[in-house]
């Protein structure tokens, strides 16, 4: 199945294509902490690639996160060629395309040796742009420079 495919699944199918494994994590809760399962771990299969969420007392609520998490994962870890992006380029993390923009991102930044101003050059973004566009989520940013320190670059701030 391509990337964007799996990243634009609805959540009952990509829950399909995972192992789930509930846990009891600490947390928040007081009276209440570690009584129940509610911390999930979500593992798709043919890849490998995790995510979890033990933030909530509700274990639906943690599946949701962990979803999301996952989708972002996906993105940041599945490399494909890169294909330009026609669409919004400032959208909430929350927004069910965000994981495509951020795969289409990681795949020009991987084409570019992570060199955020070889890729701004072929986008409709000044390099600082695209640099708010990779910050607006920690894990994003985390990634991007880790793989810069990999390459012996500097780390963006």
């Amino acid at each position: 199945m391509k990337r964007q495919d799996l990243l634009l699944l609805d959540d009952e199918d990509l829950l399909k294509q995972c192992t789930q494994d509930f846990f009891k994590a600490s947390g928040p809760g007081g009276q209440k902490k570690n009584k129940t399962s509610s911390a999930v771990r979500l593992i798709h299969k043919e890849t490998d690639i995790q995510a979890s969420a033990s933030e909530d007392r509700q274990q639906s609520v943690n599946k949701k996160r962990a979803l999301r998490r996952l989708r972002l994962e996906l993105a940041l870890q599945m490399r494909e060629e890169y294909e330009a992006w026609s669409g919004d380029w400032n959208m909430n993390e929350k927004n069910k395309l965000y994981p495509v923009l951020i795969a289409t991102l990681m795949d020009g930044l991987d084409e570019c040796s992570y060199q955020v101003s070889d890729l701004s050059k072929n986008l409709p973004l000044s390099t600082s742009a695209l640099i708010k566009v990779l910050h607006k989520s920690q894990t994003v940013w985390r990634f991007v420079n880790e793989q810069r320190q990999k390459r012996n670059m500097k780390a963006l701030r």
